[in-house]
């Protein structure tokens, strides 16, 4: 029964030795860990996609001036530049170059950008030289935008900080990274294999490139291997340190942090794959450890939530009585976790599964009656990977699908304008706002209409006031739940309010969901546990 431990919002530090048992549960140290897990509440929520995916290769980009292809064809033809070509060909005319068949008059400044140019193609080719098969035998298509990349395949663990300021070194780890146990992940080795990696960088370490789930930008990176510290825990106090040997991960640029909350140096991988934490850990440890993780975050600001690794017991304790421990995955229900057999990347291969968490959603409800949802919107087409409901805290709030959500607003106010409400205008992002009216407040939060999410086991996840609304003002508050336009890939995306206050447990062996409903039940919050 082991369990990890991320604790803080604001956390940071460097990766230490120190895991020399497998005794008991393990939890992070928040001054020795330099990944961070960071959760704001309502609107500033931008937590890092703990729940996600990383993608990886830049395979090509280039830029296209519409008409410009012609000039190639009146070269060839002009009485006035086919003899300058034909003599340039043959290297007997200097004062002109050829670039991508285009003539130049050559200006000492141009023939630099031409060289450079030359340079650029000739690195460029030589690095995805190593992927040339596996790009031949993908059907994904790839694209250079304004400001975003379409990738191919998805796989790295987490992102770490990697700083340019040692410019005699080359590699992302060794420019900024500082740990006497660092290894590289060099080329054709197993750690390589195992994280999927796409070829290989200058210094021959394995070529990763890690996305950003927030911003959706993927950056360069290369694997990388090292020790991290870990602390045991029986659930209700700290046990002995301990440390993971040649734990994977990938070192990356600075600009992968853009769109995190302040302070926030990387991200933790807990998606379905190899190389996420979980995976890793059970593989590290192995014996008793089992492959699974529970989730519980806060629902009050600079208040502190947590992540365990490993089996239960998971001890909180109420707000009436805080010596009193309560086991609280003895609230658990539980239900299956599907996998989209689709992956649910900006970019990915044919054939890769997703790597979030899908659930069997069958309906809705709001004060038991139900919200008509079409049943096509609730399954996950086979063949495009779209609709279904999935778990993720890079949403701060729930995100359903047009029709759904309209569905929904309509059974909600039906059920709510008795309790003498009125409706106001949007608060952005939300659309459906209200008086407070006679609504009062609860251990739950405001006294709204129930909304109940039901499984396909027949099995309820309850949402009350604290979940299902957001304060906005004294006197204002707005359905916490967000249109998603009528296309969305996934028709219900289960966001971080409605997680806020729950626990949540991720059994990747089992395929299996087990969750409490809101903890505010039993006085118990996230925030509430003594380590």
């Amino acid at each position: 029964m082991t369990l990890l431990l991320i604790k803080s919002s604001e956390v940071g530090g460097e990766l230490v030795d120190a895991f020399k048992s497998h005794e008991n549960n393990v939890v992070i140290p928040a001054y020795q860990f330099t990944f961070v897990l960071n959760h704001k509440t309502e609107i500033l929520n931008k937590a890092a996609d703990a729940l996600s995916r990383c993608s990886s290769l830049l395979t090509s980009m280039h830029a296209k001036v519409v008409g410009f292809d012609c000039f190639r064809d009146l070269l060839a033809n002009d009485s006035c530049f086919a003899p300058i070509v034909d003599d340039v060909l043959a290297g007997r005319h200097f004062d002109f170059v050829l670039h991508d068949e285009f003539l130049f008059r050559d200006l000492p400044d141009l023939r630099r950008v031409h060289t450079r140019a030359d340079d650029l193609v000739a690195e460029m080719q030589r690095i995805h030289a190593a992927t040339k098969t596996n790009l031949l035998e993908s059907s994904a298509k790839f694209e250079f935008e304004a400001d975003s990349f379409q990738l191919g395949k998805d796989d790295a663990d987490a992102v770490i900080d990697g700083n340019d300021d040692d410019e005699d070194t080359c590699g992302y780890c060794a420019n900024g990274y500082k740990s006497s146990t660092y290894k590289p992940g060099n080329c054709g080795s197993a750690p390589c294999s195992l994280a999927k990696s796409n070829g290989c960088t200058n210094n021959k370490t394995c070529d990763i490139n890690p996305e950003n789930t927030v911003t959706r930008h993927v950056g360069n990176g290369e694997l990388a291997m090292d020790k991290i510290s870990l602390q045991s825990t029986d659930g209700s106090k700290s046990g002995p340190l301990n440390s993971v040997h040649n734990f994977i991960f990938s070192c990356a640029t600075n600009s992968l942090l853009l769109g995190f909350s302040r302070g926030v140096n990387g991200m933790l991988g807990l998606g379905r794959n190899p190389v996420s934490l979980p995976s890793q850990l059970a593989l590290a440890i192995g014996g008793n450890f089992h492959r699974k993780f529970a989730i519980c975050l806060p629902s009050k600001p600079k208040t502190k939530g947590v992540i365990y690794f490993g089996d239960s017991p998971y001890i909180f304790y109420p707000g009436y009585n805080t010596s009193k421990a309560i086991d609280v995955s003895s609230r658990f229900s539980y239900t299956k976790l599907y996998t989209n057999p689709v992956s649910t990347a900006g970019a990915y291969s044919k054939g890769e599964k997703s790597a979030e968490y899908f659930v069997g959603l069958s309906s809705i409800t709001v004060d038991r009656k139900p919200v008509r949802i079409s049943s096509n919107l609730l399954s996950i087409n086979s063949k495009l990977g779209t609709g279904g409901t999935k778990i993720s805290t890079v949403s701060p709030y729930t995100v359903l699908e047009s029709s759904i959500y309209s569905a929904l607003v309509k059974v909600f106010d039906e059920a709510i304008f008795h309790r003498n409400v009125s409706k106001l205008a949007p608060v952005k992002p939300f659309k459906d706002c209200y008086t407070v009216g006679n609504m009062g407040m609860t251990l739950l939060g405001i006294s709204v209409p129930d909304i109940r999410f039901v499984f396909d086991n027949s099995v309820n996840w309850d949402l009350f006031g604290a979940n299902s609304m957001v304060e906005i003002s004294r006197d204002v508050f707005c359905l916490g739940f967000l249109d998603g336009g009528s296309r969305p890939s996934t028709s219900i995306v289960i966001g971080a309010h409605q997680l806020e206050d729950n626990l949540l447990q991720f059994d990747l062996a089992a395929s299996k969901l087990a969750f409490t409903s809101t903890l505010l039940l039993d006085e118990i919050e996230c925030s509430i546990f003594n380590f």
